[in-house]
């Protein structure tokens, strides 16, 4: 060891204090270089045991675990990560095995909705899938909904495509399938017995619709608005046909009307454009107002024995409509009843009808018309506006001629009024421009306004 002497001011070696502060420092090192030894001693001794003794799980847990608690700052943020990061991949598995059973459930019909729709709460379910069909199971009869009071499905109707009512369901309720404007097809059971009012109505998309038998009634407005309706079958057991069951149906070709039926109700085919033929049944005793209004395409129609009135406008607009037969049994004839049926050409009325008021108004092609002895009143507009229509026979039982009842009859040439009529209304003649020769006979007591003006 070097000693160094220095010498200070007195005279006398200061060697003693660096050297003692050398021994310190040195005394200092070298007990941190055998606490390092040791300490690398014990974490050898500790560790060896897991690789030395695999099966030992449990015994080599708690010194893991204590060497974890003295390296914390080296050893514990490791494992602290290793877990979230297994978990992490488990959870990513897991969602990508989630998606593919949802997607493969999908495949087979995943329900989007479901719930109750029986009349009794429970006794009906309905489950509506992604594949667009609607079904409804259970037994009884469904609810009675309304346009404020809507069917459970309402909200996801545009996404039903299809309606499979299953067997032991009894009726169809009012208001079911409202709206539901991408309906294509409906499966009806056998057990159905009734088909409540506005049940379809407005399912533009709705083309074919099979009623089954053991049906007995259909509702008001049933398929109003089915304008992508072509065909429809009404078994025999159809009792009873609402009111506009058919209205707007502008696609609809052909139906057949049971002979069940007893009546056919207002508007039920009003507006059916496409509608070329009907048969009505022998059993109906009335035909109601706008019954087939608009039908322009029919062309012909034979009104059977049984019905005795025909309401207002039932034919009117009927453009196509060529020939009619109106029974002997009719006693009423409506308020233009066939008013601008252009394409007919000439009619005959019954001896039981006793009073035509605007029955046939604007039927310009109109060439003849035999009046019956039993009329006793020939009505307001008549005839008004029938322009082809060159002699009437007017019966000697009539006693009045009706406002403007022969007006716009341009190819009328000749009129002979019988004995019996004691007035003539305003404008009864007016405008008949080829009108040379009329005859009033002495009992007319009353002719109104202008009734030849224009002539």
């Amino acid at each position: 060891m070097l000693v160094v002497a220095l010498w200070d001011g007195m005279q006398r070696p200061v060697f003693g204090t660096l050297y003692r502060s050398k021994i310190k420092e040195e005394g200092c090192i070298m007990k941190k270089l055998l606490a390092l030894l040791m300490a690398v001693a014990v974490t050898f001794q500790l560790v060896t045991p897991v690789f030395a003794d695999t099966e030992g799980t449990e015994e080599t847990t708690a010194p893991t675990e204590a060497v974890v608690e003295t390296e914390a700052p080296t050893e514990a943020p490791a494992e602290e990560t290793t877990a979230p990061t297994e978990a992490t991949e488990e959870t990513g598995e897991a969602a990508e095995e989630t998606v593919e059973d949802i997607a493969l459930f999908a495949d087979n019909g995943d329900m989007i909705a479901s719930g109750e729709c029986g009349k009794n709460g429970d006794n009906l379910t309905w489950v509506l899938t992604v594949d667009g069909t609607l079904t409804i199971s259970g037994s009884g009869e469904m609810k009675d909904y309304s346009s404020s009071s809507v069917a459970p499905w309402y909200s996801n109707r545009t996404k039903i495509l299809s309606v499979v009512v299953e067997p032991g369901v009894e009726s169809v309720g009012n208001y079911a399938f409202y709206a539901c404007l991408k309906l294509t097809s409906v499966r009806l059971p056998g057990g159905v017995k009734s088909i409540g009012m506005s049940a379809f109505q407005d399912c533009a998309k709705l083309t074919v619709v099979e009623i089954p038998d053991g049906v007995t009634s259909i509702g008001r407005s049933a398929f109003d608005g089915c304008s992508g309706l072509t065909s429809v079958t009404i078994p025999d057991s159809v009792a009873s046909i609402g009111s506009a069951v058919f209205s707007g149906c502008s696609s609809l070709t052909s139906v057949t009307i049971p002979k069940g039926v007893t009546s056919i109700g207002g508007s039920t085919f009003y507006g059916c454009s496409s509608l070329t033929g009907m048969t009505i049944p022998d059993g109906v005793t009335s035909i109601g107002q706008y019954a087939f209004y608009g039908c322009s395409s029919l062309t012909g129609v034979t009104i059977p024995k049984g019905v005795t009135s025909i309401g207002q406008r039932a034919f009117e607009g009927c453009s196509n409509l060529a020939s009619v037969t109106i029974p002997e049994g009719v006693t009423d004839i409506g308020w233009c009843t066939f008013e601008s049926c252009i394409s007919l050409t000439s009619v005959t009325i019954p001896k039981s009808v006793t009073s035509i008021d605007g029955a046939f108004r604007n039927c310009s092609s109109l060439i003849s018309v035999t009046i019956p002895d039993g009329v006793i009143s020939i009505g307001q507009q008549a005839f008004q506006g029938c322009s082809s229509l060159t002699n009437v026979t007017i019966p000697e039982g009539v006693t009045s001629i009706g406002l403007e009842a022969f007006r716009d009859c341009s190819s009328l040439t000749s009129m002979t009024i019988p004995e019996g009529v004691t007035s003539i209304g305003s404008f009864a003649f007016s405008d008949c421009s080829s009108l040379t020769n009329v005859t009033i006979p002495g009992g007319v007591t009353s002719i109104g306004d202008r009734v030849f003006y224009g002539c």
